[in-house]
């Protein structure tokens, strides 16, 4: 008597166990799926999205001409052709009335150089672009120089005058030390 009395609470307690065992966990797995599912619904979306730019992108570049693509070649090229680049320099120079007494490509050379090119060029191993610098001595009165830094400023390549020194003398004309950076793109 006391069994048939006992016998349901037995069976109601089993049957809990076994929701607590078998449907809980499931339950809790369904959760998980779901959250991955909106993971990679989410992922969908960025590349819908990304394909969406790329198609913008893609359209902007057939607007652009071979000359203007030329033109950003020239301000930002692929590579530097560093006798190409004196070349114009020393056209401008003559242009100017400016004398190039000596120029060259600056390099580290102290071991202290060495190691901080190292450095810059791990960090610009991510960067889009690197830069070339150019050493160069001129020999000018001032108003040519200015005119020769002001005719390189308006080129289309894109330079950065990083330094200049000067030696005076009693007459016209100076030295000028300088360098000068140009940038190529990393592709």
């Amino acid at each position: 008597m006391m069994i048939r009395r006992m016998l349901p609470l037995i069976l109601i307690i089993a049957a809990a166990g076994l929701v607590a065992f078998s449907v809980v966990p499931k339950y809790q797995e369904m959760g998980e799926l779901k959250a991955q599912i909106a993971e990679v619904n989410q992922s969908i979306s960025v590349a819908k999205q990304a394909d969406t730019l790329a198609m913008e992108h893609q359209e902007t570049l057939e607007v652009i001409t071979e000359e203007d693509k030329q033109k950003l070649d020239r301000v930002l090229p692929g590579s530097v052709d560093k006798i190409a680049l004196m070349h114009d320099i020393r056209g401008i120079a003559a242009e100017e009335g400016v004398s190039i007494v000596k120029a060259r490509v600056v390099e580290g050379q102290t071991e202290e150089d060495k190691q901080d090119k190292k450095e810059e060029d791990t960090a610009e191993e991510n960067a889009l672009y690197e830069k070339e610098t150019l050493s160069i001595t001129i020999e000018a009165p001032y108003r040519s120089f200015v005119a020769f830094l002001r005719t390189l400023e308006k080129s289309l390549q894109l330079i950065d005058v990083e330094y200049v020194s000067f030696k005076s003398t009693e007459e016209e004309p100076y030295l000028f030390d300088m360098d000068i950076s140009v940038y190529k793109l990393n592709r």
